[in-house]
């Protein structure tokens, strides 16, 4: 009889222990100065965090670092849970990812998106229709999911390359294949506020006492993102030798929607979604005196008005009887519970560490003072973008966009840095873990693909997207900087 083999799980419940370790432990070594006590729980707490959220999981070191954080003695337990989950950002969090997931769910997403690539235009003009392709799914990623978006694009591509003749391996499947996931990253990292990145700049704003503007940060980011699918398209044509021939008697009207048209409800949950993003956008550009900024700011707040726009969706029923929105059936199966407990935590926690009372600022400026010292402004945002790059494809990224606050916080003013071009470039650079499957989910989803991708390409091909991001985004950054 064939012996069944164990699963061996040593090496996962060693990895746990090392993370419980930091969580509950660290905090009892001591305090060198000038870290507190205080301070060594919280920073055990933030290292075990993020040490498990890269190795183990994420909802339940969420749940455990919360219960560590009420036990620290920074605060007591009912503060630690109520300033976790009941963050008006998370519940922010809650309702655009639903949101976001509607649209996407409802096929008004792939509506839009099958519309943009299809227009007859493009016939015969290969480089344009790639270009087309990939800014209609960066646009799509910027809007909606971008997991949702990365299926979407390929599902897209696998009907041009069955018309095209491009096969499976062929270096055009495979580049645009990664390009699509590489697009997609980039539309989910330009917009701050649909996911786990409004904690970062939550947690980025209490350390700097800056408030991020939305608006800079989506415009510039977009930008950039345009830049890199022209050059991305140039270096498949030019460095990678793709042959764009196939596409020249491509006729792209046969991608479109075939004569379907959106229904009401597709269109309800469109404009409650685009106005959602339009008010948020609106709100940061208000100068702080402005009646309306006083109103939403003092009373009702951003989060108010998410809830009130979802309420009305659930509340008006069409001609069918149904509401716009059903909450249980149609959103809430979209809320990403891993993003909603990973802010949760590290909204809080990220808060603590860039106190007074924990030392840390203080010990990352005797750390890294002589490396920024005489330092200018562009020295600060190149390091933020390559280091932040680099340590994203790594492990978590909100973990380690988190990691960088303290450490470049105290040096945002002394090397003469615009705090919101150094946010924006650290909340950017944060997504763009893609060279390993577990940097991401985006990258996890990539690596999955062995049918039409190999790990050999995507660490190839990853790689210079990286330091295609790198590049386009120091130079863009500098711009800006010397602009500023």
């Amino acid at each position: 009889m064939p012996v069944k083999k164990k699963n061996n799980h040593r090496g996962y419940y060693i990895k746990c222990m090392i993370g419980i370790a930091f969580l509950f432990g660290f905090g009892y070594l001591p305090a060198a100065a000038p870290i507190t006590p205080v301070g060594m729980k919280i920073l055990g707490i933030f290292i075990g965090a993020i040490y498990l959220w890269s190795v183990a999981g994420v909802v339940w070191p969420a749940l455990l670092a919360i219960v560590a954080y009420g036990m620290s003695g920074y605060v007591d337990m009912s503060t630690a849970i109520s300033s976790g989950m009941g963050n008006t950002v998370v519940f922010q969090l809650i309702l655009i990812i639903a949101m976001a997931g509607v649209v996407s769910g409802s096929g008004a997403g792939e509506f839009l998106a099958r519309w943009a690539v299809s227009r007859p235009v493009f016939k015969g003009k290969p480089e344009l229709f790639m270009f087309v392709f990939f800014e209609t799914f960066l646009l799509s990623a910027f809007f909606v999911n971008v997991v949702a978006t990365i299926y979407l694009s390929w599902a897209i591509f696998y009907g041009i390359s069955e018309i095209a003749g491009y096969g499976k391996g062929e270096k055009f499947s495979t580049l645009t294949i990664i390009g699509c996931t590489f697009i997609s990253m980039l539309g989910g990292a330009a917009i701050p506020f649909k996911g786990w990145q409004l904690g970062l700049a939550n947690a980025y704003n209490k350390a700097t006492g800056s408030e991020l503007n939305f608006a800079l940060f989506m415009g510039l980011c977009l930008v950039l993102c345009t830049v890199m699918i022209i050059l991305y398209i140039i270096s498949m044509k030019y460095l990678f030798g793709c042959d764009f021939s196939k596409l020249k008697d491509f006729d792209p009207s046969v991608l479109g929607n075939k004569g379907k048209s959106l229904d009401i409800r597709q269109k309800c949950y469109l404009y409650a979604y685009a106005f959602i993003i339009i008010i948020t956008v609106v709100f940061t550009l208000l100068p702080r005196d402005n009646g309306f900024y006083k109103l939403i700011n003092g009373q009702l707040t951003v989060a108010g008005l998410f809830a009130v726009v979802v309420a009305v969706l659930c509340m008006i029923r069409l001609g069918d009887g149904n509401p716009i929105l059903d909450w249980k059936k149609d959103a809430s199966k979209w809320v990403n519970w891993d993003v909603v407990f990973m802010c949760a935590i590290a909204i809080p926690v990220a808060g603590a560490l860039t106190s007074e009372e924990t030392g840390v600022l203080e010990l990352a400026n005797q750390m890294f003072g002589t490396l920024f010292a005489g330092r200018t402004a562009i020295f600060l945002l190149v390091f933020i973008i390559i280091i932040t790059t680099v340590l994203t494809n790594i492990g978590s990224n909100i973990g380690m966009g988190m990691a960088l606050v303290p450490i470049i916080a105290p040096f945002i003013t002394s090397t003469g840095t615009n705090a919101q071009l150094a946010g924006i470039a650290l909340i950017f650079a944060s997504n763009m873990g893609m060279m390993l499957p577990g940097a991401s989910a985006p990258a996890a989803v990539l690596f999955s693909n062995r049918e039409w991708v190999q790990p050999k390409d995507i660490y190839r091909y990853a790689g210079f997207c990286n330091l295609l991001f790198m590049i386009v985004s120091i130079i863009g950054f500098a711009v800006m900087a010397a602009v500023m």
